[in-house]
């Protein structure tokens, strides 16, 4: 899996920087939806599980303690998965856009078999210009497309760089409806399939 990242100022090897605009505005942007859903969600929730304070008139304070809290803790949830997603989009580059994010299981993590739980943790992104695969918010390699080639056996992805060295292999954390078919129609758009 591992794999040095040639990259076209990639993010592979490189510290991706917090203070990034990409980074504040997707983390403020998570934390304002986080909060609405946190305000609006949650008092109607409590004021269904809590029908009978209605009657007694706690209904209010009930459900208005409710959007505090949950607006607080969702705005907190909806930040750091604004921050994460900014972090990675940070490191895209002028007009290059996100294609599409996969949740991937490596066949090997850690020194032990994958686990679909470890769906959790990585993401192979594709974009414009590369494919990026990703350990939550550190970049474990960034190639552009002119330096990977990508082939299907049954479930499972192989990145392979440069002639016959494996570089992941990857089955989906999540049933994918048309399996691997959108990245590897992508892939052979650019040239850059190979028959397993």
């Amino acid at each position: 899996m591992g794999g040095k990242g040639e990259t076209m100022g990639g993010a592979a090897g490189r510290a991706v920087d917090p203070a990034h605009p990409r980074v504040r505005r997707a983390t403020i942007r998570g934390g304002i939806w986080g909060a609405v859903v946190g305000v609006a969600v949650v008092p109607y929730g409590l004021l269904q599980i809590g029908a009978d304070l209605l009657r007694f008139g706690g209904g209010p304070v009930f459900a208005g303690a409710g959007a505090l809290v949950g607006g607080a803790l969702f705005a907190w949830v909806g930040a750091r998965w604004g921050r994460d997603v900014g972090l990675k989009d940070s490191t895209l580059e002028g007009a290059e856009t996100l294609l599409a994010g996969y949740a991937v299981v490596p066949l090997e993590v850690d020194g032990r078999p994958g686990r679909r739980s470890d769906g959790e943790r990585f993401e192979l992104r594709s974009t414009t210009r590369r494919l990026q695969f990703w350990d939550g918010t550190a970049c474990l390699w960034s190639h552009p497309w002119s330096a990977v080639t990508l082939a299907t056996v049954k479930r499972e992805l192989l990145v392979v760089r440069h002639g016959d060295e494996v570089i992941a292999e990857l089955t989906p954390a999540h049933e994918l409806p048309h399996g691997w078919d959108e990245l590897m129609l992508g892939a052979r758009r650019r040239g850059r399939t190979r028959t397993s």
